[in-house]
């Protein structure tokens, strides 16, 4: 009997635990890079390294990948030759980026800013089973006026969707292609694409939110009470006049009138 039991109990644990056991295991990232080509829109073709990259980031830790793009920055000081004096720290990724984008097709990359606009919106079909994406324009220090694109799986609580200015973005991702977009001006436009998992947002504290009306009120309600105090103290604090000492006065220079004579 118990043998039997024993049998069962295990038949049961393999059916309970089979199923997870063979779904955890992530389908393979096949990213087709040399697919890849610069200065287009999007493409089918782009279409494999596209979601594996972002696959990809999902599965890596953020640390490592943000280690490794500045070894790939570090690296890149001494070949680029444009750039062979730039001071440490201050190498133009953006400017780089945009001459040599094929330096870092499917490279990790981290890059911050600041973006006016943020998107959401559905996933197509992939095997990865991302559902919803993210995009952001991002400007960056050495951007100037021209962003990047940066779509990502997951956003922050809190984080403000549409178009509205966001301070203090930063995403560990890698990067896809230099991708043609259409412009709101009509133009067509390049922008390096990167591809992340996590927006990482570090939002300033809004002066609104701390420094309200009343408030303002009641600083400057003390402020002048302050000023009248220290006038009034000054006031009080002033030396005493003194009286101007009497001249003397010499009989005969002044002008009198003749005595009258005695009868």
């Amino acid at each position: 009997m118990m043998p039997l039991l024993r049998g069962l109990w295990g038949v049961i644990l393999s059916v309970a635990f089979a199923g997870p056991l063979i779904a955890a295991d992530p389908p393979p990232i096949d990213l087709q890079l040399d697919k890849v080509r610069d200065r287009t829109l999007l493409e089918a073709s782009d279409v494999p390294a596209y979601y594996g990259l972002l696959e990809l980031s999902r599965r890596s830790d953020p640390a490592i990948v943000a280690q490794e793009a500045a070894q790939l920055i570090n690296a890149r000081q001494p070949i680029s030759k444009k750039y062979s004096r730039t001071a440490p720290g201050k190498f133009p990724v953006f400017a780089d980026m945009l001459s040599e984008p094929e330096a870092y097709r499917g490279k990790p990359i981290f890059v911050r800013g600041h973006s006016q606009e943020i998107k959401q919106y559905a996933a197509e079909e992939n095997p990865f089973g991302i559902t919803t994406l993210y995009e952001c324009s991002l400007f960056t220090d050495d951007s100037q006026s021209h962003p990047l694109t940066v779509v990502f799986t997951e956003a922050p609580p809190g984080l403000p969707i549409g178009e509205e200015t966001v301070d203090g973005l930063a995403f560990t991702g890698y990067h896809l292609k230099l991708r043609a977009y259409n412009a709101r001006d009509g133009r067509t436009r390049l922008a390096p694409l990167v591809l992340a998992h996590r927006a990482a947002w570090t939002p300033r504290q809004k002066a609104g939110e701390w420094f309200s009306q009343r408030t303002r009120q009641f600083i400057t309600a003390g402020l002048t009470l302050l000023a009248l105090a220290w006038v009034v103290i000054r006031w009080n604090q002033r030396p005493p006049r003194r009286p101007a000492p009497a001249e003397e006065v010499d009989l005969r220079t002044l002008d009198l009138p003749d005595s009258p004579s005695r009868p």
